[in-house]
């Protein structure tokens, strides 16, 4: 089998780092007025990748996905993949109530979710004892109101991937 064939043992997050160095500089995502290169998209799933590890994550784990489709959500889905977890999506219309069931029935150890959710998700978060870290997209601190009394670790989304990202 030639060296450059994909082979048909290949994990899908292995897709991504071999796009990442065949094309670095190439689109791979277009997200209303963000756009990621495949090499800078790699490198943002690798950063929540160890977010996700240094926040307790372990293979095997369940990481859920409740946001909008943006960047992302698909950061999210490849960092979960390439932490060695699986992911979910949760459509963000669900309600919180179904929020809860989900979460709780997969065991989710970690969420994903938009700032603007956290309202809707909240209850659902303090009723999940399994989650150990919840990064939250646009959150601007830890403290924030939606946060209040919880005993999950909360994670600004540009600690553990943009912030990085811009520096770089």
């Amino acid at each position: 089998m030639p060296s450059n064939s994909i082979s048909r043992y290949m994990l899908v997050q292995e897709f991504l780092e071999r796009s990442a160095r065949r094309f670095p500089g190439k689109e791979a995502l277009v997200a209303g007025d963000t756009r990621l290169t495949y090499e800078a998209l790699d490198q943002m799933a690798n950063r929540f990748a160890h977010a996700l590890l240094e926040s307790g994550v372990e293979y095997g784990d369940r990481v859920a996905v409740l946001m909008d489709n943006t960047a992302e959500a698909v950061v999210s889905m490849w960092g979960a993949l390439k932490a060695g977890a699986t992911f979910l999506i949760i459509n963000p219309t669900t309600k919180t109530r179904k929020v809860t069931y989900i979460l709780n029935n997969c065991r989710a150890a970690a969420l994903a979710i938009q700032q603007t959710k956290l309202r809707t998700a909240g209850e659902a978060i303090s009723d999940t004892p399994s989650l150990k870290s919840v990064f939250v997209v646009g959150k601007k601190t830890p403290s924030d109101d939606a946060a209040a009394g919880s005993s999950h670790h909360f994670v600004p989304w540009t600690e553990a991937v943009w912030r990085t990202l811009k520096t770089a």
